[in-house]
């Protein structure tokens, strides 16, 4: 039997999830759960692999490796963006072994790319070093000037990860005169090579505004950074922006414009009205838990800092992690000024993230709203480092 995903809170997979309800043959459902798939990637990531599940188990996707293969590479594609790395990077890995089988260079980009940033993130760098080279090999291979420039971005990219600065400005110098020469004014900014996703943007921004900061075009590097910090305003977390703040401030003073600069340093000050305080057990965590709570607990902390502290009010927050009772607990708690529950929403992306991550690690979740704001997980499934 079919299992229909929850509403999204969104008409168009409500009325999918109708027509998948109705069970209109295998050959329909097939196409609802693709349309499905390839929605939520593009909105929301948290409710893909609900539909990716069911797809892979159909007899007919079963059947055409191809047709397999695709949906597995959706799924990995919403695994990267919620956390689940380790089963992202195995599913990436059998699709980068089939596409090499079948030759097909697209798609052995795409899923190296992937892989690669995975691997750096993870601190595998020199499995990481193996994709994002093979990815520029390619590339040039193909001799596309402006995918050249991105991938030459790319390695730029995992040269600064890992601390070579000196390679990481030698290659964006490279990947600059590319696109200089091309003329690819869009795509000096498109997208990061190394993510190879829209979110990569701001980063990609910042690494450029770097470059013209170190050649002394200041107005050019203000122009990238401040590009950056619009870029992330419109984001839905406050994910880097004071990292922003901080290269537009540097900006404005190196011409001269002091009074922006000031006032850019005055709003990272600002955020010092909220005193933090952690209390941390010292646990090492693997992983695969440690990448979904550290989102879940961003957006807590994200949530708290844009809604609890209004105007100039001052105020606590406090993160708390432990085991307890064979239980890992999380406590996020702010003195703000509360939530009502009756006009939150729920169906916000935050919210959502947190929601799926949360049942991701068989957690239960409680939130009071008193004097400020408590909100406390219990996760049942979660793994300890096994160094």
């Amino acid at each position: 039997m079919l299992c229909i995903p929850a509403s999204a809170q969104d008409t168009y997979l409500d009325s999918i999830n109708v027509l998948l309800a109705s069970n209109p043959g295998e050959e329909r459902t097939a196409e609802l759960l693709w349309d499905a798939a390839y929605y939520t990637l593009d909105i929301d990531e948290t409710y893909t692999r609900q539909y990716t599940e069911p797809l892979l188990e159909l007899p007919t996707i079963k059947a055409d490796s191809t047709l397999l293969i695709e949906a597995l590479r959706v799924q990995s594609d919403a695994d990267r963006w919620t956390g689940k790395y380790t089963k992202g990077i195995e599913n990436f890995k059998t699709c980068y072994d089939y596409y090499t089988r079948m030759q097909d260079t697209t798609n052995i980009i795409f899923c190296a790319n992937h892989l690669g940033s995975m691997k750096v993130f993870m601190g595998y760098n020199q499995e990481a070093q193996k994709y994002i080279f093979e990815v520029y090999d390619l590339t040039k291979a193909q001799g596309d000037p402006a995918e050249i420039g991105h991938a030459t971005n790319g390695l730029a990219i995992f040269y600064t990860n890992i601390g070579q600065d000196d390679k990481g400005i030698e290659r964006y110098i490279e990947a600059l005169e590319i696109f200089e020469e091309v003329q690819d004014t869009i795509g000096q900014g498109r997208l990061d090579t190394l993510l190879n996703y829209p979110r990569g943007l701001g980063f990609h921004f910042d690494f450029m505004g770097y470059l013209r900061s170190e050649q002394g075009r200041h107005e050019e590097a203000y122009e990238m950074y401040t590009t950056a910090l619009t870029i992330r305003k419109e984001l839905p977390s406050n994910y880097n922006i004071s990292e922003s703040r901080v290269c537009v401030a540097s900006s404005l003073f190196e011409l001269g414009r002091y009074d922006e600069a000031i006032q850019q340093a005055q709003i990272i000050l600002d955020e010092e009205r909220i005193q933090l305080h952690l209390d941390i057990e010292d646990v090492e965590i693997d992983v695969d838990t440690l990448v979904p709570l550290g989102l879940i607990i961003n957006e807590l902390v994200t949530n708290s800092l844009k809604y609890a502290f209004p105007g100039e009010r001052l105020g606590k927050l406090n993160i708390n992690l432990r085991e307890e009772a064979e239980r890992l607990k999380l406590t996020v708690t702010d003195d703000g000024v509360g939530y009502d529950k009756t006009t939150t929403k729920q169906s916000s992306f935050g919210n959502k993230l947190i929601a799926s991550l949360t049942k991701q690690l068989k957690g239960e979740m409680t939130a009071l709203a008193t004097s400020g704001t408590e909100v406390s997980i219990a996760f049942k499934q979660y793994k300890l480092s096994r160094r």
